[in-house]
């Protein structure tokens, strides 16, 4: 854990940076870690607001970059919450779960609710499969691959065409689907704060997505939670 010493001149500016006994040269920012995580979904966020006036290509350009942000922002705030769960309770155990840099995501979250609390959350099988599905859909786009595709235009004059593509990505001009990956990212959050001793999320997700004034009645609105997952 990296320690900084801000070393001032007399008027206050800064005369050096000393990082673990050394000095250092270079420029540091530092902020809370919630920040990290927060970031992510406000950029999922801004570009969901940007696809009600987007057409075509800039449509998907900004559901993609929604649906990549919100599901970076549930594996930031898995690793940066329980890891400071971990601290806070002195739980080596936790700890070592959530530090674990490979394997699948969503075992590696079933695994750290199962250490860190005494029940499971919420219909939590059915949110981990959801989440799973979309987390599957995400690792497509960043391990993207393609299967050659051909058509023929039947006609007087046939026309055929070879080295297409079945464009997976057209799902992402879909505003209603990248909303509700949103907000599904966003119930993650909310219910494992909500196991955590927060019993009411609207301060645990402002902490940690940015999400203003957000409660159950507007969670369970967004999702259409009085049907089952």
């Amino acid at each position: 854990m990296p320690h900084f010493d801000i070393i001032t001149n007399e008027d206050g500016s800064v005369a050096q940076i000393v990082r673990d006994g050394t000095v250092h040269h270079e420029s540091v920012t530092l902020e809370p870690a919630n920040q990290i995580v927060s970031t992510y979904f406000k950029m999922a966020a801004g570009n969901l607001a940007g696809m009600k006036d987007a057409d075509g290509e800039l449509r998907r350009h900004r559901g993609l970059q929604a649906f990549l942000t919100s599901l970076t922002g549930v594996e930031a705030f898995t690793n940066i919450f329980f890891q400071q769960l971990a601290l806070e309770r002195n739980h080596p155990e936790l700890l070592t779960v959530v530090s674990k840099q490979s394997g699948p995501l969503v075992k590696r979250i079933e695994k750290c609710l199962t250490v860190a609390f005494a029940d499971p959350i919420p219909a939590q099988d059915a949110l981990m499969q959801r989440i799973g599905r979309l987390y599957g859909l995400r690792n497509n786009i960043v391990h993207p691959r393609w299967e050659p595709t051909s058509i023929c235009l039947v006609g007087d004059v046939s026309i055929a065409i070879s080295g297409l593509a079945q464009n997976f990505q057209v799902v992402f001009e879909n505003e209603e689907f990248c909303r509700e990956t949103f907000w599904w990212c966003v119930k993650l959050v909310a219910e494992v704060g909500r196991a955590a001793g927060n019993t009411v999320i609207e301060s645990h997700c402002f902490h940690w997505t940015g999400i203003y004034g957000l409660t159950d009645e507007r969670l369970s609105e967004y999702l259409s939670l009085a049907e089952s997952y």
